[in-house]
C-alpha cells in the first residue's frame, strides 16, 4: 500500500485515524492504458494531487495497485475527513466524472495524445464486438429523449467516425438492441447497455468453460441480465469467473455454473472473496431476503409522516406487519445511520431523520457453503474424503449436458478407482489427515524445510507466505527460515499475506498478530 508520500504507510495508522469517520469513499481507478502506465503509482498519486487542487483541501488516503485481472487497476481508499480532520463530503458526479477526466488528462499528457489512426483503429476493432464499448459510452453520452440522433458529417474525419457508428449500430440492431427511425435517428431498446455487459459476461464464461469457439449470435435473444441469485434461491455449482462488479466499488462478482443448469451471479466484497476457493471450487450458496432495504422504508415513511421524527412508538402505533424485524435490528441501523451524519438522537426513544437519508437498494443475504476447494476433476483419484464421497449420484441420473453431466461423469470414474483402490466408502477423518501430511510433506521437501505440528505449538513466527488448498480445507502456510507449519484458515486474514506473524496458543486456539517487517 502507498499513500502521496515516498514514506512506508502504516496501515494500523491509518486506520485508527479512520476509525471515527463519519463515512469513507472507496474508489477503482482503471484507466483505458493502464498495460502501457509504466508506473500505476505515480499516475495515482499525481490523480490524487489533482483532486486536492479541485476539492481545495488536503486529502487522506492509502491505496494498492491490482494486477489480478486483465485490466491493471488501483483501489482507493479516502477517509471521511480531510487532513486537518474537517468532514470530507464529495459531491458523486465529481467521483463518476471529475476523477475520470482528471485521469483521461493525465493518462494523455503521459503516454501522449492518441493519433487519429489509432483511436479509428481502436475502434474499427470494437464495431462488432459484444460488449460494451467505447463507441457505446459514445452513444450514451449523446442518447437524449429516447432517441440517438446523429449529425451529419462534414469533414474528413467526421466522415470516418460516422461510418464506424453506422456499422456498430448495425450491430446493435442484429442484436435486437437498436432500432433504426430515420436515416440519422436510432432507438436504443431499454437495457441495451447491461444486455451488453451481460453479453461479454456470458463470453468470458464459455471460456472459463473451456469453449473457445465463437457462438453465432444472430439469432440469440438478448435480454438484460437474469442470472442474479434471488432471495428464496439457493444453487450448488463451480466458481466458472471472478469479475470487478464495477468502476467505482471494491464489490466482487461470483459466476456460478449451476449443476442443474442454472448460472448465477453474486455480488461479494473483495474480502470475502478472499476467502473463497479459486476457479473451479464448488459452492452452494443460499439467499435470503435481507431486512436492510425494508428498514429503511420504514424509517424514511414514518419520518415524513412525522416531519423528520422516527421512534419506535410511532413503528407500533402504526400497526406495520414487521413480524419478520425486530426493534433490536431498527436500533442497529438507526446507530449506523447516526455514524453517516444520516440520523441524530433526540429524545429517550426518538431520532431526527436527516433529509438527505435515502433507502439503501441491498441485496438478498448469502450464505455460503464451500463444497470443495479444488474443481471436481482433482478430486476423482484424490486419497481424501472429498465432495464427491459425500453426494448421492441419483441427482444427477437425468442430466446429460453441463456441469451436472461432468459431476455424473466424475462420480462414476471416483467409484471406479475408489473399487480399484479397495477403499470401498471413504470416511472423513482418518484420510483428511493423511492428506495433509501427504501435501504439507511435498511442500516442505520442496522448499527443503522441516514440519512443525500446529497442534503442539505454543509460539510461532514467520512469513504468511499464501494457502494450501485441500479437497474439504484449505490451511495458511506459515514458514520460517528453516520451518514450515499449516494452520487451519481463518477468514479475514488474507491481506495479510506477505507480512511476517506471530501465531500464539490460547486455549484450544490460535491467535494471529502482525510482528515486524522481515528484511
Amino acid at each position: 500500500m502507498y499513500s502521496q508520500s515516498d514514506e512506508e504507510i502504516g496501515v494500523r495508522d491509518f486506520n485508527a485515524r479512520a476509525r471515527n469517520d463519519p463515512h469513507q469513499f472507496r474508489i477503482i481507478a482503471s484507466p483505458e492504458d493502464s498495460k502501457e502506465i509504466e508506473d500505476l503509482t505515480g499516475f495515482t498519486r499525481k490523480l490524487m494531487a489533482q483532486a486536492e487542487n479541485d476539492l481545495g483541501t488536503r486529502l487522506d488516503w492509502i491505496a494498492v495497485n491490482h494486477f489480478d485481472t486483465e485490466q491493471p487497476h488501483i483501489h482507493i481508499i479516502l477517509r471521511g475527513k480531510d487532513l486537518h480532520n474537517h468532514d470530507l463530503y464529495i459531491d458523486g458526479k465529481y467521483i463518476t466524472e471529475g476523477l475520470r477526466y482528471r485521469a483521461e488528462e493525465i493518462v494523455s499528457n503521459s503516454l501522449g495524445a492518441k493519433k487519429w489512426r489509432d483511436i479509428t483503429a481502436l475502434q474499427l476493432r470494437d464495431v462488432s464486438r459484444n460488449a460494451f464499448t467505447s463507441i457505446d459510452r459514445d452513444f450514451e453520452e449523446a442518447f437524449s429523449n429516447g432517441a440517438l440522433k446523429l449529425t451529419r458529417p462534414v469533414t474528413r474525419s467526421e466522415r470516418i467516425l460516422a461510418n464506424i457508428y453506422a456499422k456498430r449500430l448495425k450491430h446493435l440492431q442484429m442484436l435486437g438492441l437498436a432500432k433504426q427511425l430515420s436515416p440519422h435517428t436510432w432507438r436504443l431498446e431499454t437495457g441495451w447497455t447491461e444486455s451488453l455487459k451481460s453479453l461479454r459476461r456470458h463470453e468470458y464464461i464459455e471460456r472459463a468453460r473451456g469453449n473457445t469457439s465463437t457462438p453465432d449470435r444472430s439469432n440469440m435473444e438478448v435480454r438484460p441480465p437474469s442470472e442474479i441469485l434471488q432471495a428464496g434461491e439457493t444453487i450448488t455449482g463451480r466458481i466458472v469467473a471472478i469479475l470487478p462488479s464495477d468502476e467505482l466499488s471494491s464489490r466482487m462478482n461470483l459466476l456460478l455454473d449451476g449443476v442443474e443448469g442454472q448460472l448465477r451471479r453474486v455480488t461479494l466484497s473483495e474480502a470475502r472473496i478472499e476467502d473463497l476457493p479459486g476457479i473451479g471450487g464448488v459452492l452452494s450458496v443460499s439467499a435470503t431476503a435481507n431486512p436492510v432495504a425494508d428498514i429503511d422504508r420504514t424509517l424514511l415513511e414514518i419520518a415524513k409522516e412525522n416531519g423528520g421524527l422516527f421512534s419506535t412508538h410511532l413503528l407500533h402505533s402504526q400497526g406495520r406487519d414487521l413480524s419478520s424485524i425486530s426493534e433490536v435490528e431498527f436500533r442497529r441501523r438507526l446507530e449506523a445511520l447516526k455514524r453517516a451524519g444520516l440520523a441524530t438522537p433526540a429524545r429517550v426513544d426518538d431520532w431526527i431523520i436527516s433529509d438527505d437519508f435515502e433507502p439503501m437498494e441491498t441485496g438478498p443475504k448469502l450464505s455460503i457453503r464451500v463444497r470443495s476447494w479444488l474443481p471436481v476433476s482433482q478430486l476423482v483419484e484424490r486419497r481424501a474424503f472429498t465432495w464427491l464421497d459425500e453426494t448421492d449420484p441419483r441427482q444427477f441420473a437425468g442430466i446429460k449436458r453441463g456441469y451436472g453431466a461432468q459431476v455424473r461423469q466424475a462420480l462414476d470414474a471416483r467409484k471406479a478407482w475408489l473399487d480399484q483402490q479397495g477403499l470401498m466408502r471413504p470416511r472423513p477423518g482418518l484420510l483428511d489427515n493423511q492428506e495433509l501430511q501427504e501435501a504439507l510433506s511435498a511442500m516442505a521437501a520442496s522448499r527443503s524445510k522441516t514440519i512443525v505440528d500446529y497442534s503442539g505449538v505454543s509460539v510461532f513466527q514467520g512469513v504468511f507466505s499464501g494457502h494450501m488448498d485441500l479437497a474439504r480445507r484449505r490451511f495458511a502456510i506459515i514458514e520460517s527460515t528453516r520451518q514450515i507449519m499449516a494452520i487451519p484458515h481463518t477468514s479475514g486474514r488474507a491481506f495479510w499475506q506477505g507480512r511476517h506473524i506471530e501465531i500464539r496458543r490460547s486455549g484450544k486456539s490460535l491467535e494471529w498478530s502482525l510482528g515486524r517487517t522481515r528484511g
